[in-house]
């Protein structure tokens, strides 16, 4: 039997093959009627993390579920209850939250057919699950060091738990390398046939796939020098379809600093590669210190998840407001032109959160979608510079600092 293994960022990379928690369990599922639900069992004592007392409990639980109902919306086409152990007293100084899929099924052959519970249960639904009656994975959450909003009523040095919720079970569901800082795998040493992660499939240097997809062997040179390569084509990329398409037909820069961090690196969005207006939610730092962060997958990070083996429910570009086939100044203006307005149920032009208003959550989904689709024209949907001084200036003022999560 495959033991659970959890790839935590907070454990910087540790694997910790048993865990036992002790505490009050308290569940909360995405609504009935979700394709797929997010169910959370709080393992935290009453009064700590996500079973304070009082309405800071309640609404620190109410955040996690909207973040899994996001991700649940995108899921539509499975039908599985994901059940996540969530632990909130974490109190490593640096981190925000982490999350991983527990891994109880058979030993693949090798390839790419190492996926998390959480992935085959989505994927084939609850009769696939390979250890009924326990947790599909768990969830990590530091609130000792960090104050956080549960929802939107940001106050000063507040972050934002809904987006960070979104990182973290988006790592569930399967958005992770297995490889580690010298090229191994969990299994074998490298250089060596063996046995890697749907993601790995797609990991990739400047000239193309790190590991052989008929020998199923990781190329060490290419890896040593890519894995540390530093920011864009000089470090490690994602070459899967889907995202490439989503990104200009170019590979996807993945986060590779110079000095290898455990549990980040070869994992993430490139952060450094990734700013401005093309902020990714999977960057492996927060993008904002303060106040309302990224809500919304990119169509570049949802390309990702298709290329790993999801079939994502999508029937419009999102952020494409003007309906051109395309996100960009056009659909930006469109927000901006009715900002601070409410507007009629069903509306979806101005405000594609559909919450008859039009603000900040608007505006973020059409920069987690920025430049997806293709241009109608030659020269279309370029910003102008004024317009794009005025965008970056608001930007700027939040990022007066970052915080890395998991």
């Amino acid at each position: 039997m495959f033991y659970p293994r959890f790839y935590v960022r907070l454990m910087h990379g540790s694997f910790i093959r048993s865990a036992v928690v002790a505490g009050l369990g308290l569940a909360l599922a995405s609504p009935v009627g979700a394709a797929v639900t997010f169910s959370f069992n709080y393992l935290d004592v009453t009064g700590v993390g996500f079973n304070a007392v009082g309405q800071t409990g309640i609404d620190r639980r109410a955040g996690l579920a909207q973040a899994g109902d996001y991700l649940a919306g995108l899921l539509t086409n499975y039908n599985a209850t994901i059940n996540l152990d969530v632990i909130g007293s974490e109190t490593d100084d640096f981190s925000l939250a982490a999350a991983a899929s527990n891994f109880n099924a058979p030993v693949p052959g090798n390839g790419f057919g190492d996926r998390g519970d959480v992935m085959i249960k989505i994927l084939g639904g609850d009769s696939a699950d390979p250890n009924p009656g326990a947790a599909d994975g768990s969830i990590f959450w530091n609130f000792q060091d960090f104050n956080w909003e549960p929802l939107s009523d940001f106050q000063p040095g507040e972050l934002d738990l809904i987006s960070t919720a979104i990182h973290e079970l988006t790592h569930t569901l399967g958005f992770v390398s297995d490889i580690f800082e010298d090229g191994s795998s969990f299994f074998d040493p490298p250089g060596v046939a063996t046995i890697w992660s749907p993601f790995d499939e797609f990991v990739a240097d400047s000239t193309g796939p790190i590991i052989s997809d008929t020998t199923f062997i990781l190329d060490s040179t290419r890896w040593d020098a890519a894995s540390v390569g530093g920011t864009g084509a000089n470090g490690l990329l994602f070459d899967g379809p889907n995202a490439m398409a989503a990104n200009g037909g170019n590979p996807v820069p993945l986060y590779s600093p110079t000095l290898w961090e455990d549990g980040s690196s070869g994992s993430h969005t490139d952060t450094d590669f990734f700013t401005g207006a093309n902020l990714q939610l999977m960057n492996s730092e927060a993008s904002v210190f303060e106040g309302l962060d990224l809500r919304v997958l990119s169509s570049i990070e949802l390309g990702t998840l298709q290329d790993i083996g999801y079939t994502l429910l999508v029937t419009d570009l999102t952020g494409d407001l003007d309906g051109d086939g395309f996100v960009g100044i056009t659909d930006l203006n469109i927000v901006l032109g009715a900002w601070n307005q409410n507007v009629p149920p069903g509306d979806p032009l101005a405000d594609p959160s559909g919450d008859n208003f039009v603000g900040i959550e608007d505006l973020n989904i059409v920069l987690g979608n920025w430049n997806a689709g293709t241009p109608p024209g030659t020269g279309a949907n370029v910003p102008e510079p004024s317009a794009v001084s005025l965008l970056l200036v608001g930007i700027t003022m939040s990022l007066n600092r970052r915080r890395t999560r998991g």
